[in-house]
């Protein structure tokens, strides 16, 4: 009798022991698969993401969020090895208002990476993603299969970006050492160095004390490089500045 009940009670223990390494097994298998966080406010668009996806990239999981603040309610951070797709939705580019969101979401949800989803691929709205801080970037009418493998670039610490921007870099580069070459017929170097700051957004105050010089010297060399950009303000030295 004490030996069935033994018997049993061994063999129910090592029954439990066997869930326990399974059920561990599943934890363990399920953290390892890569996690994609997507944001869209757009519901249907969620919806028919989520399935297509299910369909291109079965190994990664993906878990759908309408906001931010939908994500930032369950008070948990990214899983280790997330990744998070932001959907700008209708707005199609990355202005400088959508800078701010990008910037913003990447704070909140690091250190898991941020790649952005619009509808445009000009150099400059991908550039703009980037420097707030996303971890890539991808177009809305590419296929399933770039979109996975975007994320999983951007999982292991790398930035993608679409590969018309390398045709649309080098035009600019062209463009780009046109401009210097004409800017530096035009204005001395101190000028250019405080063209680069206004161009950046930066106020007089702020280029006066990175330069060390008075803000009446700051307003001297403007005022100097309106004359010979034939401009009348800093917006109007920004455009004729492109249009050399």
């Amino acid at each position: 009798m004490y030996s069935r009940k033994s018997n049993h009670f061994i063999s129910s223990r090592k029954e439990a022991e066997v869930r326990e390494v399974d059920t561990d097994h599943s934890h363990r298998a399920r953290n390892k698969t890569p996690v994609c966080l997507y944001f869209d406010s757009r519901r249907l668009d969620r919806d028919c993401f989520a399935q297509a996806m299910a369909a291109h990239a079965a190994e990664m999981r993906f878990t759908c969020f309408g906001s931010l603040q939908e994500w930032l309610n369950q008070k948990r951070p990214p899983e280790p090895g997330s990744v998070v797709l932001l959907n700008l939705g209708g707005s199609g580019s990355v202005e400088r208002s959508q800078q701010k969101q990008i910037s913003h979401f990447v704070k909140a949800v690091a250190p898991a990476p941020v790649v952005v989803m619009a509808d445009t691929e000009k150099l400059e709205h991908v550039i703009r993603a980037l420097e707030a801080g996303a971890a890539g970037y991808i177009a809305t009418d590419i296929d399933a299969n770039i979109v996975a493998l975007a994320l999983k670039v951007a999982a292991v610490g790398g930035c993608f970006v679409p590969a018309t921007c390398l045709t649309q870099m080098d035009t600019v580069l062209v463009d780009t050492a046109r401009q210097e070459s004409r800017l530096q017929s035009i204005l001395t170097s101190r000028q250019i160095a405080i063209l680069a700051a206004i161009e950046r957004g930066k106020p007089n105050k702020v280029i006066a004390r990175e330069f060390g010089i008075k803000e009446s010297t700051v307003k001297v060399h403007i005022r100097d490089i309106m004359g010979k950009l034939k401009a009348t303000t800093r917006t109007e030295i920004l455009y004729n500045v492109k249009n050399l």
